[in-house]
């Protein structure tokens, strides 16, 4: 819901009210307070005009020309009547701390202006959801709103220049993962934008897809459990545009891919010489395009593995083998 300019109605004058004030007026809502009295941070923001405050128990009447409302009150009698007249008026309404009188959830933020991570628990752990918002802050730095700013100034000239899907997700993909990005997380964002504008003079000046290497990602995934997976693994697999699977390997890594990869099983392991999966990962690496093989364990440094990957290197496949957590072997 775009708040931008609309009213919202917020019951309640405390420090938990005051959080959820502090949202709205972050969406740049017009807020109204009604309390019988207002909390310190509440009180500053008042006297800074920076919301209405109505000194009042909560009325009926309140809820005229709202587009959302929130009850923050420490009574529950209030912060039901609050729910009953909304949904009555069929308005929107989060109740704090209490998901059954809620139509709407306000989930913990982490904003990087443009980016904007929303946290939720369906209303069942709020504590849980600003622990997580503060472990995401951590690793987020703030510069990365700076870097999702760069990319959309030039956003229409990408388009413009790289017309293949393909070679627009090459492209944002070096740029992200590149020293480029670096340059904006240390703040040389000037630098980062002329060495942006003259990658895309490059690659737009004829530097196509077809003409860069592909690649074959070689990815043991151990013992099928996704929370198991390396980080490298998770990375390249989310780089493959075309995702082949040992018949064994769990839906629950193959979920791991991007929406757009295309994924094939392979009908047996180790796979035959004729298979078509590898005939088609073959043909993707030729065009430029990326690739991955997904198998149990640490396949890929086991002799049927490594028998794979010879084959492979002997058809003038670069390959990059990801090690997996090899099964424990039952001690005699």
């Amino acid at each position: 819901m775009d708040l931008r300019g609309r009213r919202c109605l917020v019951v309640g004058g405390g420090e938990v009210a005051a959080r959820k004030t502090s949202l709205l007026l972050r969406a740049q809502a017009h807020v109204t307070v009604v309390a019988p009295a207002l909390c310190e941070s509440l009180r500053a923001r008042y006297e800074a005009g920076a919301l209405r405050h109505h000194a009042r128990a909560y009325a009926t009447a309140d809820l005229d020309q709202v587009v959302l409302v929130i009850a923050a009150t420490d009574d529950r009698e209030t912060n039901r009547s609050v729910s009953r007249d909304a949904q009555a008026r069929q308005l929107p309404v989060n109740v704090v701390d209490d998901p059954e009188l809620c139509t709407v959830i306000v989930p913990a933020l982490v904003e990087r202006e443009p980016i904007l991570i929303a946290i939720g628990t369906g209303g069942s752990a709020p504590v849980l959801a600003r622990l997580l918002r503060g472990r995401i802050e951590a690793h987020v730095p703030s510069a990365y709103g700076e870097l999702a700013a760069l990319s959309a100034a030039v956003r229409g000239e990408v388009q413009t220049r790289l017309p293949d899907l393909n070679a627009r997700r090459r492209f944002w993909e070096e740029v992200f993962e590149g020293e480029i990005a670096e340059r904006v997380l240390r703040g040389e964002r000037a630098q980062a934008e002329l060495m942006l504008r003259a990658k895309l003079a490059a690659d737009g000046g004829g530097r196509a897809l077809s003409a860069r290497a592909g690649e074959l990602y070689l990815i043991g995934v151990g013992p099928n459990d996704p929370e198991l997976l390396s980080f490298r693994a998770l990375r390249l697999l989310q780089r493959s545009d075309l995702v082949l699977l040992a018949p064994d390997v769990s839906e629950h890594i193959a979920e791991l891919a991007r929406r757009d990869a295309i994924p094939l099983r392979i009908a047996s392991w180790p796979p035959s010489e004729g298979d078509v999966g590898l005939q088609r990962a073959a043909a993707a690496v030729g065009e430029g395009q990326r690739a991955c093989v997904l198998a149990l364990g640490d396949a890929f440094r086991q002799p049927s593995g490594i028998q794979l990957r010879q084959r492979l290197e002997a058809l003038s496949l670069p390959c990059v083998v990801v090690p997996g957590i090899a099964p424990v072997q039952p001690s005699q």
